[in-house]
This record gives C-alpha cells, sequence and structure tokens, in this order.
C-alpha cells in the first residue's frame, strides 16, 4: 500500500492530537472544587462554553476600603454552612444574556483548586440560586489542563497543598 501526502497529514494529525491528550487530565462534567485557604468545597459544572468562572454570591454588597471597591457575600456551602467572604473587586465585567439585557458584575480573584490543580483566576460574582451548581469553572481556569468527560461525573477530589 502506498502512503499518500493525506494519509501522512492524517496519521500525523492523530498522532499529535495523542500526545496533546495524554498530557491532560480527563475529568468529569461536575466535579468537586475547593476555594483554596478557606475550607469551602463546592459542587462544579465545568463549562467549556463559558470563557470565565462564576460563582454564587447572596446577600452581595458593595463596600468601600480605604478608598477602594470591595464585596462583601455570602456563599452556601455543600453542607449546610454559609460563609461570609470580603474580596478586592479587580474590575466589573458586562455578562451578555440571551433575551435580556447584559448585567455587570463584580470579579474577583480566587485561587480554585480541580483535582491537583490550583490556579487563581479572575471569578464574576452573580445570583446562582436557580442553578444547581454554584461554582461555573470556565475555559481560562481549565485550559491547557483538563479534557472533560461528558458522560463522567465526579471523577477526581480537589486535592492542592
Amino acid at each position: 500500500m502506498r502512503l499518500t501526502y493525506a494519509m501522512f497529514y492524517l496519521l500525523c494529525s492523530v498522532v499529535s492530537y495523542q500526545a496533546v491528550a495524554d498530557s491532560k487530565a480527563v475529568i468529569g462534567w461536575v466535579e468537586y472544587a475547593s476555594l483554596h485557604n478557606r475550607n469551602i468545597s463546592l459542587k462544579a459544572k465545568m463549562d467549556t462554553g463559558a470563557d470565565n468562572t462564576s460563582l454564587h454570591a447572596s446577600n452581595l454588597k458593595l463596600i468601600s476600603k480605604k478608598g477602594e471597591d470591595w464585596v462583601r457575600f455570602e456563599l452556601p456551602d455543600e453542607v449546610g454552612g454559609t460563609h461570609t467572604i470580603e474580596q478586592p473587586v479587580i474590575r466589573y465585567t458586562s455578562i451578555k444574556r440571551r433575551g435580556v439585557s447584559a448585567q455587570e458584575r463584580p470579579v474577583i480573584l480566587l485561587k480554585i483548586c480541580v483535582s491537583n490543580q490550583l490556579r487563581e483566576v479572575e471569578v464574576n460574582l452573580t445570583d446562582r440560586s436557580n442553578y444547581s451548581y454554584k461554582l461555573l469553572i470556565g475555559r481560562s481556569y481549565m485550559e491547557g489542563l483538563f479534557l472533560i468527560d461528558s458522560a463522567s461525573m465526579y471523577t477526581v477530589s480537589p486535592d492542592c497543598k
């Protein structure tokens, strides 16, 4: 059998894709994540369709500390507790939503652990009380780390030291 250029290209593509896939962990579309140094564990939806990460914030209040914008909000955990969090606002973002007007949201920096991967990422705050998952992890966190198995859930536990 003679190897054509098209067959050679296809073979090289498959081999290079496999090399990339082998370097990334495969995780489920829902996993437990922890907010590092806060002892808060949450079920998190891995959303490959979202650019950024969103976190549920109830009783969200903008406050001022030494002339800077901060937020204070409450975050329920998976065992019925509620945590009050205060963080500086690093910026505000406008989130486009289908069928309704855009929403302005404060953005904070948080260290999030999924599996054994710890990343500090920008997180926008919003009321996610009508959603099943209080934490939605977007591509800015997952990029280069994970492949998502849409048939699996809870395949790893947060383990970042």
